[in-house]
């Protein structure tokens, strides 16, 4: 009876190893999920210098196609840098980030405007005079009987050259997406808008309306204190240590709104493209 005893409950044994060693394994494999999970959501932080071309773009009623060709003719575009601190969270290959960037846009201008001081060196008149023949015989000869003369001025001009500069704080609230994150050489594509805030302006630009200068403040009432941009950014990471990467990152921001108000005439937007160079560092 002993020994039937003991063949009837070895295969209930053996069941219930089987079921323990898989309960084993269902509690390492979540054990295993967990650690998985915390290694791949984590918070990492970014500082970058962010040299950048802008280009301005200006539009307005036709009524004002004058005016904005003369300024086109009269900027040109300028290198700017600017500097940024980012926090990213990273859940698996998603990023987002947020952080604070100092931004400066403008144009580098050279204005011609006519004063309203006569060149007397360059001003002129045109007389018209009124002659008759006279018949004398034998002889015959002109005679003048009226004379007008019209004076034509030339004012003079003024050429004034001037860097014109708006420089923002900008919070960008970014989405992305990374490739390949632990190896040595690593991508992202990010995405997103920044809002930015006017911290100063300077220079002169022409009024639209008249043949005047107009300031360039913070305080100027034509000019928005707020902006929000469009950005686009490509990341490459260059892995410096286990939490270390060094980080060259071209981006393309756009202006979505003008840098003066509505009851400005015309719509001033800028276009930067640049190339993020910084580090991160993983927390």
């Amino acid at each position: 009876f002993q020994h039937f005893e003991l063949e009837n409950s070895f295969p209930s044994n053996i069941s219930n190893i089987y079921y323990s060693a898989q309960y084993q394994d269902v509690q390492n494999e979540d054990n295993k999920g967990d650690t998985i999970n915390k290694q791949e959501s984590h918070w990492s932080a970014d500082i970058f210098a962010n040299p950048g071309y802008v280009t301005t773009g200006l539009t307005g009623d036709n009524i004002y196609n004058s005016y904005i060709a003369s300024r086109n003719n009269s900027e040109k575009n300028i290198f700017t840098v600017g500097a940024s601190v980012e926090i990213s969270y990273s859940i698996g290959r998603l990023l987002i980030k947020s952080g604070l960037e100092y931004a400066s846009y403008g144009q580098n201008g050279n204005y011609t405007r006519t004063t309203a001081e006569i060149d007397n060196g360059q001003s002129y008149f045109e007389h018209d005079t009124t002659w008759v023949w006279v018949y004398d015989p034998p002889e015959i000869y002109p005679y003048p009987i009226a004379t007008d003369s019209t004076f034509f001025p030339v004012y003079k001009t003024e050429n004034t050259e001037m860097k014109n500069r708006y420089s923002y704080f900008e919070i960008p609230l970014l989405i992305g997406y990374q490739f390949g994150k632990d190896k040595k050489v690593s991508f992202e594509i990010s995405t997103g808008c920044s809002f930015g805030f006017l911290i100063s302006a300077k220079g002169n630009l022409p009024s639209p309306d008249d043949n005047s200068l107009l300031e360039l403040k913070r305080s100027s009432d034509f000019i928005r204190n707020n902006s929000i941009n469009y950005i686009a950014q490509l990341g490459i990471g260059f892995r410096l240590s286990d939490n270390t990467k060094f980080i060259i990152r071209p981006f393309y921001k756009r202006s979505l709104t003008s840098t003066f108000e509505n009851t400005f005439p015309v719509s001033q937007k800028f276009n930067t493209f640049g190339i993020s160079l910084g580090l991160n560092i993983k927390f």
